[in-house]
């Protein structure tokens, strides 16, 4: 039953307005996520070669709720600095640290980082973090967010972007499933990915939650436009309206984006993996026809 009505339990969550409900329904989940921690924590076999819990995802909702340290289960979070540890390092890591979170002092002191995060000095703490993954992992590209109630850093390397929210204080490694909550955020998820992939992009803003991306390939080798009809209809899986148009050196791509302003935001929430592969698709599109 649990994943016959997963998608109307979702839509109950998202419409809800009985407190005394989801204080139940808050009450229950969580008794029952402490008796499966419990229950995975007896054996450290199961916690580290298979969590109870579907890739440690309730250790990675413990963190963003702030869960105090102490009420973590601590076998079961050694397991997930070790399992981000292996990823930094190029090792082989038993679960593939999808959306995996840590609190910021911990991710810097897996990078051998001797600055205090109490101290502040983000622009310091940064430029040593950037210099310590660029070792690892090779080209970064950065964007830093200092604006009214949003402080956040995010950088992208070996296709895998990093999301520091500095106000929590709470690092997000291989950042896919976010739903992308603000415009600020939207820009600056695009210009990373335009960097990363070195596709020319142009934000047309229609109208209020409605914008178009522009994206401008090179284009040397184009026979037809089966390709581009092709990778035209990859891109459609993510976005509700795509077309093209090309001249002698250029391909065109336009591409509708439902921004977090949009009235029909529930239905169209864009996530970063889901941006991140309209940009894969140009890039594809961009190698073949270079």
């Amino acid at each position: 039953m649990s994943k016959k009505y997963s998608k109307e339990f979702n839509d109950y969550l998202e419409k809800f307005n009985e407190l005394g409900s989801i204080d139940y329904i808050s009450r229950e989940f969580l008794g029952l996520m402490r008796q499966k921690c419990y229950n995975c924590n007896k054996s450290r076999v199961e916690c580290a070669f298979q969590p109870h819990c579907e890739n440690r995802k309730y250790m990675n909702i413990m963190i963003e709720m702030k869960v105090n340290l102490s009420d973590i289960p601590a076998f079961c979070y050694s397991q997930q600095l070790r399992n981000i540890q292996d990823f930094l390092d190029g090792k082989a890591h038993l679960i593939e640290p999808i959306d995996y979170k840590l609190f910021f002092s911990d991710f810097i002191k897996l990078l051998n980082i001797k600055l205090e995060i109490e101290s502040k000095n983000y622009d310091k703490l940064f430029n040593e973090i950037i210099t310590k993954i660029n070792k690892l992992k090779g080209k970064i590209y950065k964007i830093q967010r200092k604006e009214d109630k949003i402080n956040y850093f995010l950088l992208i390397a070996d296709g895998i972007i990093y999301y520091f929210d500095l106000k929590k204080e709470i690092v997000t490694i291989n950042l896919q499933n976010k739903a992308i909550e603000t415009e600020y955020e939207l820009k600056d998820v695009i210009e990373l990915y335009s960097k990363y992939f070195n596709i020319e992009i142009e934000i047309i803003e229609e109208m209020t939650g409605w914008w178009y991306l522009k994206a401008s390939i090179p284009s040397k080798k184009l026979k037809s436009d089966k390709i581009i009809n092709d990778y035209k209809e990859k891109i459609q899986e993510f976005s509700e309206f795509v077309n093209f148009f090309h001249d002698d050196s250029l391909i065109y791509f336009l591409i509708d984006i439902k921004t977090p302003l949009n009235q029909n935001r529930k239905l169209y929430k864009l996530t970063v993996s889901k941006l991140g592969e309209i940009f894969k698709s140009l890039n594809e599109l961009s190698k073949k026809v270079a």
